[in-house]
């Protein structure tokens, strides 16, 4: 059953409403650019290992290793139920606190079928000839849903072996990203063993850690300690977030962006109680990932937000310095839908582009 969000009226507005939108420049980088892997067929994420190979999740639930010789190697994957229509499949791949010892990763994955899917976190070995074994699964999401699209499932690790994964509203059920005992349209938190934090911020619904978001898909922790999420807006309002535990970031009640069909969503920009973007873009650039770009071969980026963008065809540097965030289009000559960014252990970016004919290319700094 569809829940429906009352406004109660003794509700008001703040006056302060998000941040301001920022002039995009393009930053001025000198550069070279090679070809890691071509003809990778719907990408969903990229890994970087320790040893410097570099792992690709595909939609359909394989994996593309690419050894230091530039050697490349495939497993298929044996999802239960992989549901990989629309915006699903295998959508993410992250190392776990045991893969030095163990080879122990963890993913994310739509599965179920037309008429009932959802995420669901897998863990498992991989190891150095592409191989996997121990596959098992973590966590799965609660709700059921008929849509095959707004899955975010893009994970995050903290401390302790705690891991964050978002989760979008379904597209069809946006007001339950509204509703506490829903898990659609949240960020939430659990252990590798599957199980909700000790503390969390709603004990009524322990996996919680955030909601009122509508499609999440990028998120990082900075230096600082401080987690930034980005997510898709609806037709305008793409938006980047600094994630609490315990906050509400407003979907449906509150956006900047107007229903693709051209009708008003909500009449609120800014609402008591929800956190504003310290981002937004409006029209959409549609944000697919982040990195924080740590290094100093590219000295203009050194400690700046790197976030890639489908429909803008486009990789953007965030100042977060600024007030507002200063925005640049980095490597303006692209113009491919990107999937995914991922810095290299030597400063290089990785960018992943999208769709069933995609490269992972390398752009390193010749100084």
């Amino acid at each position: 059953m569809r829940i429906v969000v009352l406004f109660a009226a003794f509700l008001f507005l703040y006056s302060v409403g998000a941040a301001p939108q920022a002039e995009v420049t393009e930053q001025p980088l000198p550069f070279t650019q090679s070809l890691v892997v071509d003809k990778l067929a719907y990408p969903k994420a990229i890994l970087s290992l320790q040893d410097g190979r570099w792992v690709i999740a595909l939609r359909d639930g394989e994996l593309v290793c690419v050894d230091t010789d530039s050697t490349i190697k495939t497993h298929k994957l044996t999802l239960p139920d992989l549901y990989a229509q629309g915006q699903g499949g295998l959508l993410d791949i992250e190392l776990s606190s045991d893969f030095l010892s163990r080879g122990q990763v963890l993913m994310t994955y739509s599965k179920g079928t037309k008429s009932n899917n959802g995420i669901a976190v897998v863990k498992g070995n991989l190891h150095k000839d592409c191989s996997f074994s121990a596959l098992e699964t973590v966590f799965a999401v609660s709700d059921d849903k008929d849509t095959p699209v707004h899955y975010g499932g893009k994970l995050l690790p903290l401390a302790d072996n705690e891991w964050l994964v978002t989760i979008g509203d379904g597209f069809d059920y946006r007001e339950k990203a509204q509703v506490l005992t829903s898990q659609l349209g949240k960020v939430l938190r659990f252990n590798e063993a599957g199980q909700p934090s000790a503390t969390p911020p709603f004990p009524q619904a322990p996996y919680v850690y955030s909601y009122g978001h509508r499609n999440p898909q990028g998120i990082i922790s900075l230096p600082s300690g401080k987690i930034l999420l980005h997510e898709h807006g609806p037709d305008g309002g793409d938006e980047v977030n600094v994630l609490r535990a315990g906050a509400n970031y407003g979907w449906p009640v509150v956006t900047l962006g107007t229903d693709y069909s051209g009708a008003s969503i909500s009449p609120f920009k800014h609402y008591k109680g929800m956190v504003n973007p310290i981002v937004d873009w409006t029209p959409s650039i549609a944000p697919s990932s982040m990195a924080y770009y740590h290094s100093d071969s590219f000295g203009a980026l050194t400690g700046k937000v790197l976030v890639t963008a489908l429909k803008a065809k486009a990789l953007y540097s965030l100042d977060l310095s600024a007030s507002p965030v200063v925005q640049r289009r980095v490597f303006p000559h692209l113009n491919e839908r990107l999937r995914d960014v991922a810095v290299g252990q030597n400063g290089s970016i990785y960018i992943l582009t999208d769709g069933n004919d995609a490269s992972l290319i390398r752009f390193s700094s010749p100084m």
